[in-house]
């Protein structure tokens, strides 16, 4: 995907919205930028570990996380298919 924004005078760009919305930014949110060679790779700034903004706006809005217990019991019934002798 290709998109362009416009510098201000001030300095300032706006995301687009489709950018935004890929990846999960909302108002107040931090951008860090990896310069590198005369290119720029731009992503939110979130503390390690923290993947949870990222897929929310593409979780429906009543997704609950299953617990551990849940995907412990289906992750054993999965294998337990997969090798059970035929």
């Amino acid at each position: 995907m290709k998109t362009t924004a416009t510098l201000t005078s001030k300095g300032q760009i706006t995301i687009p919205q489709i950018v935004r919305r890929i990846l999960g930014l909302q108002t107040g949110d931090a951008l860090e930028f990896d310069v590198q060679r005369g290119k720029v790779e731009l992503r939110p700034a979130r503390p390690k570990g923290a993947s949870a903004g990222i897929l929310k706006a593409h979780l429906p809005k009543d997704w609950k996380a299953p617990k551990v217990e849940d995907m412990d019991a289906s992750i054993a019934r999965h294998v337990a298919r997969k090798h059970r002798p035929e």
